[in-house]
């Protein structure tokens, strides 16, 4: 349904909404929900105007071993649509890969 927020405009419900699934995620201990939950809030956060964040958060969650081809696709159609700069968008998810996963999720609970 975030996603669904994200298309709309919908941001403030985007992020409450990707809250609550990023909890739900965790207490399921399936960490693919988890790594889905995350790559969502990577779509809110350039929603927002955070592209940098947002690219940070996709070179973390990327990295997973619970990234999937599906999760792949989604970002490749996102960042085609977007069309930022090749450079941008490798250097912001090199920086993403300096993330620590545990205090990312935290940070994003948190948040």
């Amino acid at each position: 349904l975030a996603g669904v927020d994200i298309e709309l405009g919908q941001l403030a419900a985007a992020r409450a909404g990707l809250h609550e699934g990023l909890a739900l995620a965790q207490q399921s201990g399936q960490p693919y929900l988890v790594v889905g939950v995350v790559n969502n809030f990577g779509f809110l956060f350039h929603a927002e105007g955070q592209t940098e964040r947002a690219l940070a958060l996709f070179g973390l969650v990327r990295n997973q071993p619970s990234w999937t081809s599906d999760f792949q696709r989604q970002l490749d159609a996102a960042l085609a649509e977007w069309a930022l700069d090749p450079s941008v968008v490798e250097a912001g998810m090199k920086a993403g890969e300096a993330l620590d996963w545990d205090e990312t999720v935290k940070e994003l609970l948190a948040g």
